[in-house]
């Protein structure tokens, strides 16, 4: 589940319906877990938990063929692009890190 690694932006319509979580510090980032996932997806069945509330852009994504995003180095043998992966967990890394490190100056 690459695409639950991605960081984006909710749209209006997924923050007002209310289910979707989203960073504390940084509205309206989609929220992911330590472990750089989403914090909607379960981690044993790897499904949606909010499938019917998922928000706008996972419900226009499309892995196979994305330009912008080039999640499959090849899609027929689900082989994972691996600069890919690294590109979205330094993303995520700088994304989260600076977040937590300026959470933990406010609770101070």
């Amino acid at each position: 589940m690459v695409c639950c690694k991605f960081p984006f932006v909710l749209s209006k319509q997924d923050v007002e319906g209310g289910a979707i979580r989203w960073e504390f510090g940084r509205p309206y980032l989609i929220a992911h877990d330590d472990d750089g996932y989403c914090v909607h997806l379960d981690r044993e069945s790897y499904r949606c938990t909010v499938w019917e509330q998922r928000p706008v852009p996972c419900r226009g994504f499309d892995c196979e063929d994305n330009e912008k995003w080039k999640v499959w180095e090849d899609f027929v043998e689900m082989v994972i692009h691996d600069e890919m992966i690294k590109q979205i967990d330094d993303s995520n890394e700088k994304i989260y890190t600076n977040q937590k490190s300026k959470n933990n100056r406010v609770e101070e």
